[in-house]
């Protein structure tokens, strides 16, 4: 098992580094994990958990307990750490953490978001 690695509060870490900067290095697999770590996280903070660990990957937001308030403020924060620009329906578009990491890794890598119809 790897050792959780603290995640910042922020869109830098203690360094001064942009966050997605600092993923920038790091192999896909790592990447990924890391950005699953900060989904479950924030997941966690809206929800008032206090350990992100009781956030399963492949569990629904609206499962969870999400509403409309807990999405934007999902996103708020996914959007201010990892500097992305997300839209307001990011949550319901991908609706529980394994997805919206896998939307959040591919945006991260550079892709652009896509044009929504």
């Amino acid at each position: 098992a790897t050792t959780p690695v603290p995640l910042p509060a922020q869109s830098t870490d203690d360094t001064g580094t942009p966050w997605r900067d600092a993923l920038a290095g790091l192999p896909p697999a790592e990447r990924r994990h890391r950005v699953m770590d900060l989904v479950r996280l924030r997941t966690a903070t809206v929800l008032g958990h206090s350990d992100p660990a009781a956030i399963e990957p492949h569990r629904g937001f609206t499962a969870l307990g999400f509403d409309s308030l807990a999405s934007v403020r999902l996103r708020t924060a996914l959007a201010e750490t990892t500097g992305l620009t997300l839209p307001s329906s990011v949550v319901f578009d991908h609706p529980d953490p394994a997805a919206l990491t896998d939307y959040l890794v591919t945006r991260l890598d550079g892709a652009h978001a896509p044009a929504r119809p």
